[in-house]
């Protein structure tokens, strides 16, 4: 998930999903959504990715340890690199659900710590462990969010009227890396992250199979909008974003920080948690994953 200028540009945030490396390389896997289980129209369709631009603040709060947080905003959803039409979605953009000319009243808001980062330069590489990256997808039901980027006194992006928003889902990373690309410094980054959907009750979410603690859900069941696969996928979050050091922009906080803004983030989905577990966390490639899924069936 620090004030560095140069985030997600398709999904992402970065979610600060860090800034971070590998692309994963095969074909994602499929899954269906049904909108009409928050808006009246909508019809269930299939995709397999969810892009969108992103905004973070970077601090560097210790010798090779950065702290990300910011948000996510999703503006596309696509299957197998079509995109998904919006009079099929029902995930309109302004004017009819839409929080803003791009986005699709879905968001994430996400925080990382990343270890093994000194400064803002290019050409480097950090580690996220489990548990150090977090993030929580909500709907903006109202339209009525106005997001607010990072800006150079080191103040992190905020999003303001949120009262009626709702929480879909929550997750923690299992194991990424981010950094920043050699030529340009922009943010670079893979995370495999959980994927806990709310299940109605307040406090707890379903993970794959498991029912399990999500202390930020509350009484909507997201499994009505996240219908298929049951059990459903994990999160792979990647950096799609070409980069550009435009996109980072050191501040003038008293701590060393930078903004990113405009990174694309596009999220992938791989197989249900007892499947991850299996594979180990370093298994980052969505082809792999659906190759030892194929191989176990």
């Amino acid at each position: 998930m620090f004030t560095y200028r140069r985030h997600l540009t398709t999904l992402a945030a970065a979610v600060t999903l860090a800034l971070g490396a590998a692309n994963t390389s095969a074909a994602p896997l499929p899954f269906q959504i049904d909108p009409s289980a928050l808006v009246t129209g909508g019809s269930t369709f299939t995709a397999t990715d969810i892009a969108g631009p992103s905004n973070a603040l970077i601090f560097q709060t210790a010798p090779g340890v950065q702290f990300e947080q910011g948000y996510l905003q999703f503006s596309l959803f696509s299957n197998a690199g079509t995109d998904v039409p919006n009079a099929t979605s029902r995930l309109v953009k302004t004017g009819d659900l839409g929080a803003g000319p791009t986005t699709y009243n879905l968001y994430a808001n996400f925080s990382a710590t990343v270890t093994g980062l000194n400064g803002f330069g290019g050409n480097q590489t950090g580690n996220i462990a489990a548990g150090d990256f977090q993030f929580t997808v909500l709907a903006d039901v109202g339209s009525s969010n106005v997001f607010s980027p990072a800006n150079v006194n080191g103040t992190p992006p905020t999003i303001t009227g949120t009262a009626n928003d709702i929480v879909l889902a929550q997750g923690v990373s299992l194991a990424g890396s981010a950094g920043f690309q050699g030529t340009s410094g922009a943010p670079i980054f893979s995370m495999l992250s959980t994927f806990i959907i709310c299940n109605g009750t307040p406090g707890s979410g379903v993970l794959g199979a498991d029912v399990v603690a999500a202390p930020n859900c509350g009484t909507f069941d997201a499994t009505a909008y996240f219908v298929a696969p049951s059990p459903f996928y994990q999160f792979n979050f990647t950096s799609t974003t070409a980069g550009s050091g435009q996109n980072a922009t050191l501040c003038d906080s008293p701590l060393p920080c930078a903004t990113l803004n405009g990174i694309v983030v596009d999220v992938n989905f791989v197989p249900e948690p007892g499947t991850l577990a299996l594979l180990g966390a370093g298994l980052f490639s969505l082809g792999f994953g659906w190759r030892s899924r194929k191989m176990r069936t």
